[in-house]
């Protein structure tokens, strides 16, 4: 009588659980990086609807002052604190993908109060900028949502997203 062969358990070997684990681990990694990349893609057109929405509280605040934009050192106070009344909600001024700016200064965004009198649009009349594809706000960094990118509010209120070193060399040629 032949003593039958050894047959072999049920289950997996060290070497294969730890194969099964290693390509978990690379499918959790490519999951999670998919996942972020898709709540960053999101958050873009939430901010570029905020900054629709600050356009239209420039053009409010401009209608309420004889046609000029904000002019914040005059006032002593920020230009968003000057656009609140006009914004509908002081969420308008934070952008989902900013964890450095809007906590620390109350907003995601900056607009184009250059300091210099011909490429600033502080006490600006509207009616006098040639240039109304200029850049008028815009988000205070870029790459929150791409790479070399930033979103980009124009004069004429449309809201874009634009390259960053396009946006910071339309801020030094002059608005007329």
């Amino acid at each position: 009588m032949s003593v039958p062969a050894r047959s072999r358990a049920g289950g997996f070997t060290l070497i294969e659980t730890l194969i099964i684990m290693g390509i978990a681990a690379v499918l959790c990694g490519v999951v999670i990086a998919v996942v972020s990349n898709v709540r960053k893609a999101a958050e873009q057109p939430r901010c570029l609807n905020n900054l629709r929405q600050i356009g239209t509280a420039f053009q409010l605040f401009a209608n309420s002052n004889n046609g000029r934009y904000p002019e914040p050192e005059a006032a002593g106070t920020s230009w968003e604190g000057m656009l609140k009344a006009y914004a509908g909600s002081a969420a308008i001024f934070r952008c989902g993908r900013d964890e450095e700016v809007y906590p620390a200064v109350g907003s995601s965004y900056d607009w184009r109060d250059t300091g210099k009198s011909e490429t600033t649009l502080a006490s600006r009349d509207r009616t006098a900028i040639k240039r109304i594809d200029a850049v008028l706000a815009f988000e205070a960094l870029s790459d929150w949502h791409a790479a070399g990118k930033i979103n980009a509010l124009r004069v004429d209120g449309s809201a874009h997203v634009m390259d960053r070193e396009t946006c910071v060399k339309d801020l030094t040629i002059a608005v007329n």
